[in-house]
């Protein structure tokens, strides 16, 4: 799967890379939401969750940048860093379908 997307034209694995970055957003933000609400909230660092979450889907696109894109020229090779990578997205794409389907559960779309 990794060497597939390797192959891919630069911008369609620029596209895949931020895809990625913001699934892990998707994922992460009712974590860091839950987690703030109920252990730090405060009116002053209200902004603060938004933060968190966009900081690990920035940190998320650079790996992402540097294991899958690479530099103009550079050879691509399937390393450890990408096949992470490309394990982490199918993982999150899975994660998000999960609450997808949990959040149209609990406002019963699905249940009827």
């Amino acid at each position: 799967m990794t060497v597939r997307i390797l192959r891919l034209p630069r911008l369609t694995r620029i596209l895949v890379v931020a895809l990625v970055a913001l699934l892990l957003v998707a994922a992460v933000f009712p974590l860091v939401d839950i987690l703030y609400v109920n252990y730090f909230f405060a009116t002053e660092t209200i902004i603060l969750p938004s933060l968190i979450s966009v900081a690990l889907g920035l940190i998320v696109y650079v790996w992402g940048w540097r294991s899958i894109v690479g530099t103009v020229g550079e050879p691509l090779e399937p390393t450890l860093s990408a096949r992470v990578f490309v394990s982490l997205a199918l993982l999150l794409i899975l994660i998000d379908l999960v609450l997808i389907l949990q959040g149209l559960a609990m406002t019963n779309w699905i249940a009827g």
